[in-house]
């Protein structure tokens, strides 16, 4: 899929813009709360589906340009009933969570793809989708932003996965197995790999007392394999905090007991 379109440049009609704002204003307050307003590719402002989108640095808020990869992100059209673009600086502070928290459990949608909300009597508000930052880019002088989609999100984890997976393999000390493998753009220029080394879980298995008891690491290297710094080993104890107590027996707190002693003894030889 190609790159997502800037929507209402698309429409080169001021009017037919306004006129169909205006529609969409009247048809969303038409229907019943728990239903949803979603455009097709039929209706005007209708955007396909993509696997990318380049915006500006200045359109977005970003904590920190140098380390985008990976950020969640959202975005949505905000139109006033003329088709002109809202601009939530033009408007008071809170302005947007107070019309968001009046609407209800439709505002849990209102970045969906292609879905439309009221904007109390201003306007609409049309889903533009979630997004990833991936990477980013100098153009003219100016700082732009690759998001990409969960989707694609994912196929990129996957195939970073199989790229890096034998040097953190390869790194992996005796008591822990790779669980997960990071890039971390350092800087514009320069990217290093996080890998989180994980131990075999100790906690007894079919106990009614839910656990997860295991020991963790976290490793910074460079993208050949060279030791950067280590954080850990640490211990990761999580024990549900209710469970039907009439399952409970004293042998499966012993158990428990046994199993957390072997953490600790384990944690002991290899830090």
């Amino acid at each position: 899929m190609s790159n997502i379109k800037d929507t209402t440049s698309i429409i080169s009609d001021p009017a037919a813009l306004t006129a169909e704002v205006n529609r969409l204003h009247s048809e969303v307050g038409g229907i019943e709360p728990d239903q949803l307003l979603t455009l097709d590719d039929s209706d005007m402002l209708y955007v396909a589906p993509a696997d990318e989108w380049w915006r500006p640095a200045s359109e977005v808020t970003i904590p920190d340009l140098d380390n985008v990869a990976g950020m969640p992100a959202v975005f949505a059209d905000l139109l006033d009933l003329n088709g002109n673009r809202i601009r939530l600086a033009d408007r008071p502070d809170g302005w947007f969570s107070t019309l968001q928290g009046a609407d209800g459990k439709r505002a849990w949608h209102w970045y969906d793809p292609n879905v439309v909300n009221r904007l109390g009597d201003e306007g609409i508000i049309i889903g533009r989708g979630h997004w990833v930052a991936a990477e980013t880019e100098q153009r003219d002088g100016e700082l732009w932003v690759k998001f990409i989609s969960p989707r694609a999100n994912v196929d990129r984890e996957l195939a970073l996965l199989q790229q890096y997976l034998p040097v953190a393999t390869a790194a992996a000390p005796k008591w822990a197995d790779v669980d997960g493998v990071y890039v971390e753009d350092v800087s514009l220029k320069a990217r290093m790999l996080e890998v989180r080394y994980v131990s075999r879980d100790f906690a007894p298995a079919n106990n009614p007392i839910g656990a997860a008891l295991t020991i963790s690491s976290y490793v910074h290297m460079t993208m050949d394999g060279v030791l950067v710094s280590v954080e850990g080993p640490q211990m990761d104890v999580y024990v549900t905090e209710s469970h039907n107590a009439g399952n409970v027996t004293a042998n499966d707190v012993r158990a428990l007991a046994e199993a957390m002693k072997s953490l600790a003894d384990e944690f002991d030889r290899i830090s």
